[in-house]
């Protein structure tokens, strides 16, 4: 197949007249989409260009979306890995029960008071770590607004930052500080588990979300827990992350800060201290506040993303009925090593 770039603007079919940019740096919104009548062939023509040029698409009023029907429009971009799906291999945590049981790949996020008819036989999660950079993998994410908070200023929001602006407004020498880093990443500091319950287990990040500033202590594990903890039974979750937080995305070429420090276990010639600290200043100035964007969702909202080329974070949580869906879906092809040409 071949890859997809980005069309002309006046390419992009019956809805080009729609589409307009969320944040000055990332992000695009397109309206009147009814994403179950969508082809494959527009998807590839259309959205997939666009994905990879915003790195974040914002599909809204989409009450009636299912999580069937969003996650078929996802298994239509190109170099998702069907085989890997079709494993009905789950991309997150071993046992997470807020995964679907009807469908593994999708989790339901939520807290107990939203709809119950929403929950789908999950038991919904809500993640109460508050801000907590990190891409999801190599692939693409989809989260779908079933029940958000309404009303006054009790708002939900998720926020978004573009890894290639990360890595551009580096100064050169905190560039080649980037490039030169080798971490290491696991559950060894953390569980394998969710952040949410990393959280519930003791585990707290620094206020940006950039540094992982309390530890699950062993006590706080079963003896299965600390098994797998130890022996990281769930490899593919890290090890794609080892080595410099600087890649390459796949297709674009480009260079972009692609890591997750809440797993952050150690880095090559430093304690880890100095491995979470180099880290940290390496993020700082490409999620500020300046450069993210904050979605405030709304009822219908599905938001789809590259994680290739962006990092993400929830945000502190509200104490109103939520319920969201979210899938991650991997691509086949690797993050490419950060090239020479600067």
């Amino acid at each position: 197949m071949s890859r997809s770039r980005s069309p002309p603007k006046d390419m992009r079919g019956r809805w080009k007249d729609k589409i307009s940019q969320l944040h000055p740096f990332l992000g695009a919104r397109v309206e009147g989409v009814d994403l179950a009548e969508v082809t494959k062939e527009e998807i590839l023509s259309t959205f997939a260009p666009l994905l990879e040029e915003y790195g974040i698409l914002l599909f809204p009023k989409q009450q009636d979306l299912s999580p069937q029907v969003f996650l078929n429009f996802m298994k239509s971009f190109p170099d998702v890995d069907l085989e890997e799906l079709a494993r009905a291999k789950n991309p997150f945590a071993q046992g997470d029960p807020s995964c679907l049981p009807e469908l593994p790949t999708v989790r339901a996020l939520g807290n107990l008071t939203s709809d119950v008819a929403l929950h789908r036989g999950a038991t919904p999660e809500l993640n109460q770590m508050g801000t907590e950079w990190h891409t999801d993998g190599c692939g693409i994410t989809g989260l779908f607004a079933a029940q958000v908070p309404g009303g006054g200023e009790v708002k939900r929001t998720t926020i978004w930052a573009n890894g290639y602006h990360a890595w551009e407004i580096l100064d050169d020498q905190m560039k080649q500080k980037a490039l030169e880093m080798k971490l290491h990443f696991g559950p060894k500091h953390t569980m394998e588990a969710s952040v949410a319950e990393i959280y519930r287990r003791g585990g707290r990040m620094s206020p940006n979300g950039l540094k992982l500033m309390e530890l699950v202590a062993k006590e706080q594990l079963t003896a299965e827990e600390l098994r797998r903890r130890e022996e990281q039974t769930n490899p593919r979750r890290y090890l794609p992350f080892h080595g410099s937080p600087v890649r390459r995305h796949p297709f674009t070429k480009r260079h972009t800060l692609w890591t997750m420090p809440v797993f952050l276990e150690s880095g090559e010639g430093m304690t880890v201290e100095e491995a979470r600290d180099s880290l940290e200043q390496v993020l700082l100035p490409g999620t500020s506040r300046l450069a993210a964007y904050v979605h405030e969702w709304s009822p219908g909202d599905f938001v789809l993303w590259d994680n290739r080329s962006t990092l993400h974070s929830a945000t502190e949580v509200t104490d109103a009925p939520q319920l969201m869906y979210q899938a991650f879906l991997r691509t086949k092809t690797p993050m490419g090593p950060a090239g020479e040409d600067m």
